[in-house]
């Protein structure tokens, strides 16, 4: 199944942008996950079964290196602004 899911990092640490830049960096390792990335949060897209597993190890990687906190939103199908709801 096709997942959306938005995700913001709140290192609760000093030096928080290399945290979230790292994050995202191993995100994107994974070539088959779109991420799409701004201001507030970052995108990703792609097959659950791809996805889920690559979020889980960014995930556990980001906690064991620092305290944090994850917010996400998940959602079916691939939900952009400029594809129809």
């Amino acid at each position: 199944m096709q997942l959306s899911i938005e995700i913001s990092f709140y290192p609760l640490t000093e030096g928080y942008e290399a945290c979230v830049l790292n994050f995202i960096a191993d995100v994107r390792r994974t070539e088959s996950i779109q991420v799409e990335v701004n201001g507030m949060s970052t995108q990703l897209f792609g097959e659950d079964t791809i996805l889920m597993p690559c979020l889980h190890q960014a995930i556990v990687k980001s906690l064991d290196d620092q305290k944090g906190m994850f917010v996400l939103k998940i959602g079916k199908g691939t939900l952009k602004l400029d594809q129809p709801i």
